[in-house]
């Protein structure tokens, strides 16, 4: 039962009774503040994923938070308040000083299938980081990874190996949450699918498992890949096809990455000229 109380010229106070409960209509302050401080959950979510949290509250359940700090070499206070909003936004739970993953949290373990906790650190990390030079790139029209990192991601990622893995552990895991996308998109006039900045070719390999009369190129800072149909190898590529090197394929945007220039595009050749009847593959996210 809600009760609401008014005052009228008639009455002291009135009373009106509705069965059930009734929340207050939100504050558009109160919104906007949740909205301004994302950026808090976004570094939690990453600092949970690189400190391995959901891995050991997964392993020992009854594992309190001095212990857990010892195993992840923390501060405990300050990773008592860092549980505590972790659990505010859903992603553990807590019970006598032990915290536990929800269904939330649970992705975060690298022993899930499709587990997020790459994409949590790539987010929190290098491409946070972009997002802070966004009125710049507004601004501009120029990608602001450059204008934070010196140089273009792809390249960036190349020369720095963990960065570069860290990349394409974060692509394969976001393929799983592009799962309709093959059988959304028309190739049927299409016999070339190009994805540049596709990672490991995970989600490039649902496209030509579902149309067989596709070839793929996955695109690289390095000479793209040719994915035929008839075999392909390599790490989350699967299902026995065959990997080729095609020097000087053509070089298409992937979506996935929220700091494209205008020259690096889905139909942009970058340089190369883009194959014929060509379709680009892609993910999902901002393009600049």
């Amino acid at each position: 039962m809600t009760v609401l109380y008014f005052r009228t010229r008639q009455h002291r106070r009135f009373e009106l009774r509705l069965p059930g409960r009734h929340e207050p209509l939100p504050d558009p302050s109160v919104s906007l503040l949740g909205v301004m401080t994302g950026a808090w959950a976004t570094q939690a979510v990453a600092a949970m994923a690189e400190l391995g949290i959901a891995d050991r509250l997964a392993d020992r359940p009854e594992l309190g938070a001095d212990a857990l700090a010892e195993l992840t070499g923390t501060d405990p206070d300050a990773l008592r308040r860092l549980l505590r909003y972790l659990s505010a936004l859903g992603l553990l739970t807590s019970a006598a000083d032990t915290y536990h993953p929800t269904a939330l949290g649970q992705p975060l373990c690298t022993t899930t299938e499709f587990s997020l906790r790459s994409l949590a650190q790539l987010y929190g990390g290098p491409f946070y980081d972009s997002f802070a030079g966004l009125t710049y790139s507004v601004r501009t029209g120029r990608e602001s990874f450059a204008h934070r990192y010196g140089q273009h991601h792809f390249t960036c990622f190349a020369e720095r190996p963990e960065l570069g893995t860290l990349f394409n552990r974060a692509m394969a895991a976001s393929a799983e949450m592009f799962t309709p996308v093959p059988a959304l998109a028309d190739f049927s006039g299409a016999r070339r699918v190009v994805d540049v900045g596709g990672g490991n070719g995970a989600l490039l390999t649902r496209v030509l498992r579902t149309h067989g009369h596709l070839e793929g190129v996955r695109g690289r800072a390095r000479p793209a890949v040719l994915l035929r149909r008839r075999g392909l190898h390599g790490g989350g590529a699967g299902g026995g096809r065959r990997l080729s090197a095609v020097p000087g394929a053509a070089r298409l945007g992937r979506r996935a990455v929220p700091d494209h220039s205008p020259a690096v595009r889905a139909g942009d050749a970058s340089r190369n000229r883009t194959p014929r009847s060509g379709a680009a593959a892609g993910g999902s996210g901002l393009r600049g």
